[in-house]
């Protein structure tokens, strides 16, 4: 599955994919991903509660990470710092990876 990252420019109001911009990293979500993908967390995309949680459950920028099991519902498996941990679609939705 190919995900092209989209970059607006608000004052020309187009839109460019990451590909056409000559940009070799694309960022995804991590639910987006599928099961035995790996990359490393980006960023999260939250407030400051999810954000801590997070980071104290090991969801720290350049973590690597494994997707274990992931289906179309239901809450995804992650292998972090050597934890498995289960994340609820929801939140992988604001957690960002660098494939």
């Amino acid at each position: 599955m190919l995900c092209e990252k989209i970059v607006v420019f608000p004052a020309e109001k187009k839109t460019q994919t990451a590909k056409s911009l000559g940009e070799k990293k694309v960022f995804t979500p991590l639910a987006m991903l599928s099961e035995g993908d790996e990359g490393k967390v980006k960023e999260i995309r939250g407030g400051r509660g999810l954000i801590r949680r997070l980071s104290e459950l090991g969801f720290i920028g350049g973590e690597r990470i494994r997707i274990i099991h992931s289906h179309s519902s239901g809450p995804i498996l992650v292998e972090i710092k050597d934890s498995r941990i289960a994340i609820g679609r929801g939140v992988a939705m604001k957690i960002i990876i660098d494939r």
